[in-house]
């Protein structure tokens, strides 16, 4: 979606006046949210349970790794999602999952709570990958038969499951970030660059690769 396409149909609520076009986009930016953590559910073969149904069309799952750690992983990702969405402007559904519209009157407080709860989570994802391999050997005791050492990933992979990216969009200039936030006016300018550095060597790889076909 544009910002000339949010400009013309975005209308929120704020501080109990109703905003919309030039007059919102000027006063208020998009937190882009980005969560992710390791997958516990597996597939389990379907010749362990008798049936008379064609099995193309049946499944069988387990769960691995349930373990107060992750549990303590999910539980704190909840907080951090349903803590924006006690800061964030109602827009109904204009935006992906994912995507909150804020006031910039909110901007320090909102770098402060996501800085700490970065914070935490890799305090909490260190809990859990010192007891990772303890873990698995629980798990291969409980799924007896059912265990399968290939479902357990590296713990690097394990490390890299778990994400929290946040990043800001603004609706009018960069201008009204820096005004906020002077430091998430500089973070968001060095993933910019870091970007455009990035599509600059996949160019340069994309030529080198046409120039040997040719």
């Amino acid at each position: 979606m544009s910002t000339a396409t949010i400009s013309n149909n975005l209308r929120a609520r704020v501080n109990g006046v109703t905003l919309s076009g030039n007059d919102l986009i000027s006063r208020v930016f998009l937190l882009d949210l980005r969560m992710a953590k390791l997958g516990t559910s597996r597939k389990a073969p379907v010749g362990l349970i008798q049936t008379d149904a064609n099995t193309d069309l049946v499944t069988l799952g387990k769960k691995i790794l349930q373990c107060p750690e992750l549990d303590a992983i999910k539980i704190h990702q909840g907080h951090i999602r349903r803590h924006i969405e006690t800061l964030m402007i109602p827009t109904g559904d204009q935006f992906r999952s994912g995507m909150y519209l804020l006031p910039y009157a909110l901007l320090s407080q909102l770098e402060e709570y996501l800085t700490e709860a970065k914070t935490d989570l890799e305090i909490l994802v260190d809990n859990f990958m010192d007891v990772y391999e303890k873990r698995i050997e629980e798990d291969q005791e409980k799924l007896a038969s059912l265990f399968d050492e290939s479902n357990y990933p590296s713990e690097r992979k394990v490390r890299d499951a778990f994400v929290l990216e946040f990043q800001y969009v603004t609706l009018s200039t960069a201008e009204g970030l820096k005004e906020f936030s002077q430091e998430a006016f500089d973070r968001e300018r060095a993933k910019l660059e870091a970007r455009m550095q990035e599509a600059a060597e996949e160019s340069v790889v994309l030529i080198a690769e046409q120039a040997k076909k040719l």
